[in-house]
């Protein structure tokens, strides 16, 4: 993930001192526990190394720029670190509601948002972070889930947000409502409280990674269960339809050139989704297509090959378990998907745990 153009906010200044530094080690472990490249993994333990000499010598050295690099790395961009697709999920769980909120002022942007529609369905990323036990567990963040985690997690969360009337009206159009009947009727034996504590949770680990809470409603209410959409770019995939998906692909760049001309340049479309979109074509054509020309002829990509192969041997039959199987593989790698926006900023390493405890002990003392 790059990011030109740094954090919309400015990190802050921490000083270098033993519980600066403790807590900086702290987040250091948090972070190993993670998959992190090669190359971060050996920059920040070497940080970490003069970390540890510092405090062994009882902080009678300068610091150094290096352990206030360390320290602003490990606490204040613990996050990014840990799951630096944090960043890429912000930009497309964002553009995801603003081009449904598109589709629902102007009518002809609403083809291409269908066809957009799958590729902004970034819910697998999303549950890795959110459920990530980690980052959310009694070592760093120490914030439980809100319902039991097992296959209906999601569908639970996103029936508590359809179940607000508010909310409902707040939403675009043009989103994937659960069956009415079904609703009301699963609505009366949900437990009390349980509602307001699956928002007030959804609420604060949003807050904490970084992202508008509004985007990831968004992406729970439309992709918490998995919706193939008919002659959409999954099922080409699935079912080694590959000159559905070059025709796929082109139609969605005609469409994105088409409306770039009628929308103006100062449009949101213009400004946010457009680009976007065309990014998506961009990745998508790089994946499966050596050459992709606007006639429509191709040449395969290996991954395409290596997929053709499997649809051969029948690995790509549509069940259940293969749908379920077959939605973590991505259409495109979004790891390439450049983000040249300003980026927001998580909360520091174990953000909130020091209030909480201090209101625990206000409660104590009141007794």
């Amino acid at each position: 993930m790059i990011a030109s153009l740094g954090f919309r906010k400015e990190l802050p200044k921490r000083p270098v001192n033993q519980d600066t530094i403790r807590s900086a080690l702290l987040a250091f472990q948090s972070i190993l526990e993670h998959r992190i490249s090669p190359s971060t993994r050996n920059i920040i333990k070497k940080s970490s190394g003069h970390a540890r000499r510092w405090l062994k010598d009882s902080g009678d050295t300068p610091p150094g720029d290096i352990l206030s690099k360390f320290i602003t790395q490990m606490i204040d961009t613990y996050f990014t670190l840990c799951h630096p697709e944090i960043h890429m999920i912000e930009k497309i769980s964002r553009i995801a509601r603003k081009a449904a909120q598109l589709a629902d002022d102007y009518p002809d942007f609403s083809p291409l948002y269908s066809m957009l529609f799958e590729y902004t369905d970034v819910m697998v990323p999303i549950s890795k972070v959110l459920k990530c036990k980690k980052c959310f567990g009694p070592n760093a963040y120490n914030i439980s889930l809100p319902v039991v985690d097992n296959d209906a997690f999601w569908i639970k969360v996103k029936q508590c947000l359809l179940l607000n009337e508010k909310n409902r009206n707040q939403l675009p159009l043009n989103y994937i409502p659960m069956d009415r009947h079904r609703l009301h009727d699963r609505a009366s034996h949900m437990p009390p409280g349980e509602s307001s504590r699956i928002k007030s949770w959804l609420a604060r680990v949003c807050s904490i990674v970084g992202w508008d809470v509004k985007d990831i409603e968004w992406q729970i209410i439309n992709y918490a269960d998995f919706h193939e959409s008919p002659c959409g770019p999954r099922m080409f995939f699935r079912t080694g339809r590959w000159c559905h998906l070059a025709k796929h692909t082109l139609q969605i760049r005609e469409q994105i050139d088409d409306l770039k001309h009628t929308s103006g340049r100062d449009s949101d479309f213009s400004s946010e989704v457009g680009p976007y979109a065309s990014r998506v074509v961009d990745l998508v054509e790089k994946k499966w297509f050596r050459a992709l020309s606007v006639t429509g002829s191709y040449e395969f990509s290996d991954v395409a090959l290596s997929s053709i192969e499997r649809t051969r041997q029948g690995e790509y039959n549509y069940t259940p378990s293969v749908c379920r199987d077959f939605r973590q593989k991505q259409l495109f790698d979004p790891a390439e998907l450049i983000v040249t926006e300003p980026l927001m900023v998580s909360r520091p390493f174990r953000y909130g745990r020091q209030q909480r405890g201090s209101r625990r002990a206000r409660k104590r003392r009141a007794r």
